[in-house]
């Protein structure tokens, strides 16, 4: 009887991960590339904007209730510091008389 052609499982790690600087990008690569690879994505009907503070109503779904003032001390120190690093993420909502109003999303 032939032996069968063996493939990759089988025979140990090294045939299933290419190590050869050949081999096609691995998932970490596209996530994280060593080089930029032409900025920003275009993410279809959302936009960057300058929104006023009191333009941003809480969004009712927030879990989080209760917020320990050490923390949220700790946090308004990081942001005079840092800045916010990552914009927020809001959506449109109704305002009060036709006022433009957004719902804090993230």
């Amino acid at each position: 009887m032939a032996a069968a052609k063996r493939t990759g499982l089988g025979r140990g790690i090294g045939a299933l991960i290419p190590t050869d600087e050949g081999s096609p990008e691995r998932p970490v690569d596209v996530f994280f590339p060593s080089e930029g690879r032409g900025g920003l994505v275009a993410v279809p009907g959302a936009r960057l904007a300058n929104l006023a503070p009191g333009d941003i109503v809480p969004n009712p779904s927030q879990p989080r209730t209760e917020f320990a003032k050490d923390k949220l001390d700790e946090l308004v120190a990081s942001i005079r510091e840092v800045g916010v690093l990552q914009p927020i993420v809001v959506r449109p909502v109704a305002g009060e008389k036709g006022a433009a109003k957004y719902e804090l999303i993230m």
